[in-house]
């Protein structure tokens, strides 16, 4: 008999825990920097150039589309001692890229 009240309890819970209407979650806005900078190496190997922007990739039919980046940001492409590599910027910094 306790079995019986102890697994009605459990699945009472679980159902009226799926119950209900499901918050939605905003998005973290997160993108994958590493996954990007892969990209972008990519392109480099393949096209024997360095594009602009990221936006250049879609442009020119290397890939169907980019992440979002979070709001108030922009993806830019700057050149660092390793070579170039995607970052996050604010909507009004601008890449100043070091040829």
């Amino acid at each position: 008999m306790h079995k019986l009240i102890y697994l009605s309890v459990v699945v009472y819970s679980l159902v009226w825990s799926g119950c209900g209407k499901k918050k939605d979650t905003p998005q973290t806005g997160q993108i994958d920097l590493v996954a990007l900078n892969q990209l972008l190496h990519q392109y480099v190997v393949q096209k024997k150039e360095v594009p602009k922007t990221m936006d250049e990739l879609v442009a020119r039919g290397f890939v169907s589309n980019l992440p979002a980046p979070p709001l108030g940001k922009k993806l830019g492409i700057v050149k660092d001692a390793f070579g170039y590599r995607v970052i996050l910027l604010g909507q009004e910094q601008s890449v100043q890229s070091a040829e």
